[in-house]
């Protein structure tokens, strides 16, 4: 149970981050994956900066992981909040200054406050309680915390989502992990529900859509491939646009008809072109998370066997996650 010196101290820690929108490298999510700041239950993982937001970026268990992981994929999305926090008062819509789309006119939010009284919830909205040194009482709302919010454009322009993320679908409507003794079933069910009601109340009124993204409706292997990929890319080292061409070409073929592995491929790079291959597999690697080398991420990506040309694109399966309307 968290004591409330925890709790304010955690709240001081929300308004120093994120009193204001921030974008890019600028944008500092308010609980970092690390051991002070993660849920002590948690599983939190950082990713290192070398990625197209320019910074770190922190996700507090596996499920949120591979949504960040499908997140940056997506060659749409321009920029990322993990991490973010729903305001309880009224704020700008969080395009409101972004500076690659200056000048936008753009709903703002209402607040948690009001949307929790609007629903009928506002009972379950949390507060922190604290005594001034001359004893007088003090309360404040403590904000909710947000998974992931999404900064897109498409052919009408920047939009946001908002993912909110558990374990399976039947979390949304239940408390904290499955295996945790719970005192009070139904009042901590309750209370779970007005929360995720409360979270898409909130980012409805800016007309910013809610996914419910369940972890395990993500193929797991799909998910094993984008990190492997990501962690590769981003130890990139140099190499000319001709020899990347022509390892783009050589590799192509080889998953559409050949029986060449990616370690043979490589090799002969190094015999022909002196191409170390650590740098090599950095190339591959990149190619396929720029989506330029298309492979079946369904399926597993080994070295010591032939490529598989993409039959499904994980763009296309998953795309009902990244529209602007469900």
């Amino acid at each position: 149970m968290e004591t409330q010196q925890k709790r304010l101290h955690r709240l001081k820690r929300y308004w120093q981050r994120q009193a204001r929108s921030a974008w890019g490298a600028d944008y500092q999510p308010a609980n970092r994956a690390t051991r002070n700041e993660a849920p002590s239950r948690s599983r939190p993982t950082i990713l290192c900066k070398k990625n197209k937001i320019g910074r770190e970026l922190h996700a507090m268990s596996g499920q949120e992981l591979a949504g960040i992981l499908l997140a940056i994929y997506f060659p749409q999305l321009f920029d990322l909040n993990e991490q973010r926090i729903l305001y309880p008062s009224a704020m700008t819509h969080p395009l409101f200054g972004h500076p690659q789309f200056p000048g936008m006119q753009l709903p703002p939010f209402k607040g948690t406050l009001a949307v929790a009284e609007a629903l009928g919830y506002l009972q379950w909205h949390a507060t922190v309680s604290w005594r001034s040194e001359s004893g007088e009482q003090h309360d404040a709302p403590m904000p909710f915390v947000g998974d992931l919010l999404l900064f897109l454009v498409d052919g009408r322009g920047p939009y946001c989502l908002n993912w909110s993320i558990k374990k399976s679908a039947e979390d949304f409507s239940r408390p904290g992990p499955a295996d945790l003794p719970i005192r009070n079933p139904e009042r901590a069910q309750a209370k779970a529900i007005a929360r995720h009601a409360i979270e898409v109340g909130y980012y409805n009124d800016p007309e910013i859509r809610t996914v419910s993204l369940a972890g395990d409706s993500l193929d797991p292997q799909m998910i094993s491939n984008l990190l492997q990929c990501f962690s590769w890319q981003a130890r990139k080292s140099f190499v000319s646009e001709t020899l990347e061409r022509k390892a783009l070409t050589v590799l192509q073929s080889s998953a559409n008809h050949s029986s060449d592995t990616p370690t043979e491929i490589a090799r002969h790079f190094l015999l022909r072109h002196r191409l170390w291959p650590e740098i090599f597999n950095s190339l591959m690697y990149s190619l396929i998370w720029s989506r330029q080398l298309r492979v079946d991420l369904f399926q597993p990506i080994l070295r010591d066997r032939p490529l598989v040309s993409e039959s499904r694109d994980v763009l296309s399966v998953h795309g009902n996650l990244f529209g602007r309307e469900g």
